[in-house]
């Protein structure tokens, strides 16, 4: 592998590993676990969702979400509600002690994360978002297919 692709692919990974350890570090600073401040995350963006849709926002197990939402439930933060066109789909909303304790981690989190948007810049920001979003696509196209191709070896 060429010297300086290998580099790049390094800086990008610890980036990864490091943009995510940062959110990690401050959600066990703050006394809440990493996995949960996700779950609130989600919420706190799509107000009633479901244990699917918070899987995916963060690529989580389900298991894992499915744990924290019976944590959260358990304490009275999370109410399950049917779906009013597929009664079987359940969804998930903060009650209003809920919100109460979401604010307590978002409201912060969301004023650093906007402090921090403003001093790196917001143009400069949805052109890497941009960009990383369009490697991903690309990195996920070749793994895929050198995986179809190697198979049919």
């Amino acid at each position: 592998m060429d010297s300086n692709i290998y580099k790049i692919l390094t800086d990008i990974n610890c980036s990864i590993v490091k943009f995510r350890s940062i959110y990690a570090n401050w959600a066990k600073e703050k006394g809440i676990n990493y996995h949960e401040l996700l779950v609130l995350y989600t919420l706190r963006d799509n107000p009633l969702c479901t244990q699917k849709e918070i899987c995916e926002s963060y690529f989580l197990p389900k298991q894992t979400i499915n744990n924290i939402v019976a944590d959260l439930k358990k304490k009275g933060y999370i109410n399950l509600k049917s779906d009013e066109r597929n009664k079987r789909l359940k969804l998930f909303e903060l009650t209003s002690e809920g919100k109460i304790y979401a604010d307590r981690y978002m409201k912060e989190l969301t004023y650093c994360e906007e402090k921090s948007i403003k001093m790196f810049g917001e143009k400069r920001l949805k052109q890497i978002t941009d960009m990383l979003n369009e490697y991903c696509g690309i990195l996920n196209m070749n793994l895929y297919e050198k995986e179809v191709s190697h198979n049919e070896e």
